[in-house]
C-alpha cells in the first residue's frame, strides 16, 4: 500500500526524511491548488532514498521545483514505489546531508518573503517618486521594466523566467530601495465570479448610459454568465485587476450587476 495523506498532518521535510531512511525507490507526488483554485502537481523521484529528480506540471525541474514544493503547507501528497530512471544534475552534486542544507535554506528564505508578500494577488506599483541615486541590477531592471502601470506577482511571476523566491526576494529589494509599492490585491474565488448582465425590465424607457470606454466594452462583449474574471482576463490577454476595473465602470453605468467576488 503506497504512503499517503495530507501534507497539513505529514510535512514534506517529515515525509523526505522518512523516505530517506527507508531507502526508498519511487515517486512523490503532491497535488495542490493555488489561490484561484488551479490545480498543481509536483513530482518528486527517489533513489534509495536520494531524492534523485523533481518536476511539476509547467515544465519547472530541479530546485525550481522544490523551492515551490518548500512554502506548501496543503495538499494531499502520494508515493509510489517502483523504478527511477532519471537523473537531475542538479541533484546529482548533492548528497541527502547537503540536499537536506539546501531545503532548510529554502525553508528559511521563505519565512520573510511570505511575511512581505502574503498573496500572489497583490499587486506590484511603480513608486511615483523614485531616488535619484540608483545601483540596481539588471534582474531588477528587468522586473522594473515587466510593472508598467501595476502588476500582480502571479503575472509577473508568469511572464518571467525566474523562480518564485528569486522573484520575491528581487521585489523585496526594490520596496526597500523605495522603487515599488504593493497594493493589496483580492483572492478571486472563481466558483463566485461569473454574472450576467442586468436585464431591461419591460415597460421601462431607462436606457443605461453608453459604453465609452474601449476595455469594458470588450469586456461586457464576453460576459456570458458563464465565463469568470480569470477566463475573461485571459480571453483579452489583459490582467485580472484590469477586467475588475471594467466591471466596477460597468456596474457603475448601470450595464451589469457587480458580482459579489
Amino acid at each position: 500500500m503506497p504512503l499517503q495523506g495530507e501534507l497539513r498532518d505529514f510535512p514534506l521535510e517529515e515525509i523526505i526524511d522518512l523516505l530517506n531512511e527507508g531507502g526508498k525507490t519511487g515517486v512523490l507526488d503532491i497535488e495542490y491548488e493555488d489561490e484561484e483554485l488551479n490545480k498543481h502537481k509536483i513530482s518528486i523521484y527517489f533513489k534509495n532514498g536520494e531524492v534523485v529528480y523533481a518536476t511539476d506540471n509547467v515544465n519547472k525541474k530541479g530546485i525550481a521545483v522544490i523551492e515551490t514544493a518548500a512554502k506548501l503547507f496543503d495538499g494531499k501528497f502520494v508515493f509510489i514505489p517502483g523504478e527511477v530512471n532519471v537523473q537531475d544534475e542538479e541533484f546529482k552534486k548533492l548528497n541527502f546531508k547537503q540536499f537536506k542544507l539546501r531545503f532548510h535554506a529554502i525553508l528559511d528564505k521563505w519565512k520573510p518573503l511570505k511575511k512581505a508578500f502574503p498573496t500572489l494577488n497583490d499587486v506590484i506599483l511603480l513608486e511615483e517618486k523614485i531616488p535619484d541615486k540608483l545601483n540596481l541590477t539588471r534582474q531588477e531592471w528587468d522586473i522594473i521594466s515587466e510593472i508598467g502601470e501595476g502588476k500582480t506577482i502571479k503575472e509577473l511571476l508568469d511572464k518571467s523566467n525566474i523562480g518564485e523566491i528569486t522573484l520575491l526576494e528581487t521585489l523585496l529589494s526594490l520596496k526597500e530601495k523605495g522603487v515599488i509599492k504593493i497594493e493589496k490585491g483580492e483572492t478571486i474565488d472563481p466558483r463566485i465570479a461569473s454574472f450576467i448582465p442586468r436585464k431591461i425590465r419591460a415597460m421601462t424607457f431607462v436606457r443605461p448610459k453608453d459604453i465609452e470606454d474601449e476595455t469594458a466594452q470588450k469586456v461586457f462583449d464576453l460576459i456570458d454568465g458563464k465565463r469568470t474574471i480569470k477566463e475573461i482576463a485571459s480571453q483579452l490577454n489583459i490582467s485580472i485587476r484590469d477586467v475588475k476595473k471594467a466591471i466596477e465602470y460597468l456596474a457603475k453605468i448601470e450595464r451589469i450587476v457587480k458580482p459579489k467576488y
